[in-house]
């Protein structure tokens, strides 16, 4: 009989946990970006001073990949901002999150991918 075996598995399992979990973080706060950029310069809402378009920001990623709780916000960091994203009892609503999303889906796997990727060669795998 013959048995092969791996010695030091779990030290190199743990290094390529943290690492994906680093470089998932930053592919999606990559990914944020490109939301929030494609929000900006494509929205359907009628701008009087700019500050809205100035205030479609990426939050930080929060949570872990490998733990399935990784997310991170894109945002229109004014009191109105959900206003205009929903709508009101009195104002119709100009969607420019979610469209912005729809627009840049593609882009952003793409990048989940890249970074998915460099966390693998990081890790040395």
């Amino acid at each position: 009989m013959f048995r092969l075996t791996f010695d030091g598995a779990g030290a190199a399992l743990h290094l390529l946990a943290r690492s994906i979990d680093g470089f998932a973080s930053l592919g999606m706060e990559r990914g944020a970006s490109l939301v929030a950029g494609s929000a900006q310069q494509h929205h359907t809402f009628t701008s009087r001073t700019g500050k809205l378009e100035r205030h479609i920001i990426p939050r930080r990623p929060r949570g872990s990949l490998l733990a399935g709780t990784l997310s991170v916000d894109v945002v229109g960091d004014r009191p109105y901002g959900s206003f205009v994203e929903d709508g009101t009892s009195r104002s119709r609503a100009y969607p420019y999150l979610r469209p912005a999303f729809e627009r840049t889906e593609d882009e952003v796997a793409a990048e989940m991918e890249r970074s998915l990727q460099e966390a693998v060669r990081a890790a040395g795998w």
